[in-house]
This record gives C-alpha cells, structure tokens and sequence, in this order.
C-alpha cells in the first residue's frame, strides 16, 4: 500500500511523525520504492495490511478527537 503512495504524502507523514532531516527522509522513500515482499503467503500479507488499516484508522480517531477538543 505505501508504495503506491505518493512521494509527497510519504514526506508529510515522516515529517508529521518527527522525521528526521530531508536526506534521511529521501532515503526512507527509496528505500519503501525499492523494498520487496518477504512472502507471498496471502495470510501474511493480509493480516500486515489488516493490522496496517486498523492502526490508521486509530491514528485517523485520535487525530480528529484531538483536534475536536
């Protein structure tokens, strides 16, 4: 899912979550571009992309509470 991302939306995440100065950022975004899947066991990938989703989502949750108090 990351690597679809646009390069933009990567940076303003890093940057939202303290990253660290521009060229470590533009490293971490060639290295998600470049990365490769460890397994194709669908089980696997599912339950990565599951986890991933539910931990946006409460990301996403807290975000909007903070901002609505």
């Amino acid at each position: 899912m990351v690597k679809r991302a646009r390069n933009s939306t990567i940076e303003k995440f890093l940057r939202a979550r303290g990253g660290n100065a521009a060229s470590n950022i533009q490293k971490r975004i060639d290295s998600i571009h470049s990365a490769v899947l460890l397994t194709t066991d669908h089980s696997g990938v599912l339950g990565s992309e599951l986890f991933t989703l539910i931990y946006l989502c409460a990301s996403a949750i807290a975000l909007i509470d903070s901002h609505s108090q």
